[in-house]
């Protein structure tokens, strides 16, 4: 199976990093999220439904969905808290970094001494550039339109191809799905980040008042 890459690129004000990250790995784990698997025997199975809120954010004009488990609430916050305090930082700030989340299947060893493979087939990269607002308010309409916009270009890619790895059976179940969680069993991922900082040429940028460039896609 092969991994299937996405990246958005994205202007942003430092005080709506969290935010944005936020709305945008809730919708993707909403759409890679399963109720919890029930077994019968090693093919028969049910699925347990999905809960779901409505999130209403503070600063970007949006409201988008997400799980109703506080489990996996806590995790994506963490993640997203810690990209956050490392692109502040001086060494980063003026360069970018990308927030990756990747979906992934182990494989069992062909031979003994070998280690189980993980095998992405499916990544997501959030290029997200930190610049000077001069109308905040202008600002964050434009933004939340963008966003908006990614969201639903996520949940398009997402249901038009079906290329997630098939339902497993009970004896395979923890090679496909992290069942670490209460309430829902989202596919197994990785959330990691890399910084721009060894690059040549900074992305930041000062934003003109028309904002005429800023939200490259």
């Amino acid at each position: 199976m092969n991994g299937r890459s996405h990246k958005f690129d994205l202007n942003v004000d430092e005080s709506c990093c969290e935010e944005l990250l936020s709305a945008l790995l809730h919708t993707l784990f909403f759409h890679r999220s399963t109720g919890r698997f029930e077994y019968s025997g090693e093919n028969n199975y049910s699925i347990g439904s999905v809960g779901f809120e409505d999130v209403d954010c503070q600063l970007l004009d949006l409201t988008y969905v997400r799980s109703n488990c506080s489990e996996l609430h806590a995790k994506i916050q963490r993640e997203i808290a810690n990209f956050h305090q490392q692109l502040i930082k001086p060494i980063n700030r003026d360069y970018g970094g990308q927030l990756h989340l990747e979906f992934y299947e182990k494989r069992r060893p062909r031979w003994p001494l070998r280690m189980e493979e993980n095998i992405a087939w499916e990544i997501w990269t959030f290029q997200l550039n930190l610049v000077d607002v001069f109308d905040r308010e202008k600002f964050f309409q434009q933004l939340s339109s963008t966003i908006i916009e990614k969201i639903l270009l996520i949940s398009e890619a997402i249901t038009s191809t079906e290329y997630a790895p098939k339902i497993p059976v009970l004896s395979d179940l923890n090679l496909i799905f992290d069942t670490s969680f209460t309430n829902l069993q989202p596919y197994l991922h990785r959330i990691h980040s890399t910084f721009n900082n060894d690059t040549s040429k900074p992305v930041r940028q000062v934003m003109s008042r028309m904002f005429s460039d800023a939200f490259p896609m």
